[in-house]
């Protein structure tokens, strides 16, 4: 859940940066007031798993839920509107610990 507004599905890749949310997402979250321009941290270079380098905007989102946890001030980066939405580093790094358990398909938070 984004900002108390938004649900949606996101792939846990370990291997991104940022929390990766769709540019219909952020227009979403402005039109609700959740999200302002004041949000905007500015803009990153993004390196793909293919070696591609991408110039992102990154915004700071207030909070990011997942279950009965909420993390605030994320970092997201914004991606194009057919873009999957990715739980990157920016969330995963401040959990004390978390794993997967791909028998039940479940992401294992402590």
């Amino acid at each position: 859940m984004l900002n108390g507004v938004i649900s949606a599905k996101f792939i846990v890749d370990s291997g991104a940066a940022d929390v990766s949310i769709t540019e219909d997402m952020v227009s979403d979250l402005m039109k609700s007031g959740t999200m302002t321009g004041a949000d905007l941290l500015g803009s990153k270079a993004y390196m793909l798993a293919d070696g591609t380098m991408l110039q992102g905007e990154i915004y700071r989102m207030a909070s990011v839920r997942i279950g009965g946890m909420v993390m605030q001030d994320v970092t997201v980066r914004i991606a194009a509107a057919n873009s999957s939405l990715l739980l990157g580093q920016s969330f995963l790094r401040r959990l004390k610990s978390w794993s997967m358990d791909n028998a039940r398909q479940v992401m294992i938070i402590n």
